[in-house]
């Protein structure tokens, strides 16, 4: 959270230094990204093991700062993520799927970017042995990224890398302890570029 922090108040008194650089121009970007992932996780099975995960995630971008080579973005991503769990035994299933909301902040300087959010996930955990059972929980924690994107006109493409750690409450997962929660994911980045300020956008998209 210290770091979360650390980085949203960093990429506000950037924009602040930026302001006097900044061109009148803004716009709106949404990126479609395919993800694969490793999940260091104590499920409900009540053994830590390594998950495998591949999924994808939708992210708009609103401008809020812009120059040649430097912006700031208020951003919003949601992602739908499937985790197999490793090391099972034969006829074992230790599966989890999450789907993901993460509201946050962007920091571009020519290709390269971080950000921060805060990511709320709601998880549902399937283990199957000699006997069934699932659970749902929730997941909340911050979420620091970075990557490169390349712009082509008014499409982009680029890589990224996303991490979660945080912590799931043993009493949502039906075990004695909390569970460390520690997701690394990497993903490939398509973006589209819409030029104009976010008001002219969203005018555009709601006139009759």
């Amino acid at each position: 959270m210290i770091k979360l922090t650390l980085l949203i108040i960093s990429i506000l008194l950037l924009s602040q230094l930026g302001l006097a650089q900044s061109t009148s121009t803004k716009g709106v970007d949404f990126r479609m990204q395919f993800v694969s992932g490793k999940l260091d996780f104590t499920s409900i099975s009540g053994i830590r093991r390594n998950f495998d995960g591949i999924g994808s995630e939708l992210q708009t971008n609103l401008y809020l700062v812009e120059s040649n080579r430097f912006r700031v973005s208020m951003m919003i991503a949601s992602r739908v993520m499937t985790w197999v769990g490793k090391d099972v035994l034969d006829g074992e299933y230790d599966d989890v799927q999450s789907f993901s909301v993460a509201p946050g902040f962007e920091l571009q300087y020519g290709a390269l970017y971080l950000q921060g959010s805060y990511q709320r996930t709601n998880a549902n955990a399937y283990n199957i042995s000699s006997t069934s059972k699932g659970k749902q929980f929730t997941i909340n924690g911050p979420c620091l990224g970075a990557g490169i994107n390349y712009k082509f006109g008014s499409l982009g493409m680029g890589l990224g890398y996303t991490k979660v750690d945080t912590k799931v409450s043993g009493s949502d997962l039906g075990l004695s302890t909390d569970s460390k929660y520690t997701d690394i994911s990497y993903s490939f980045n398509l973006i589209y570029y819409i030029g104009g300020t976010p008001g002219k956008f969203f005018s555009t998209l709601f006139k009759k």
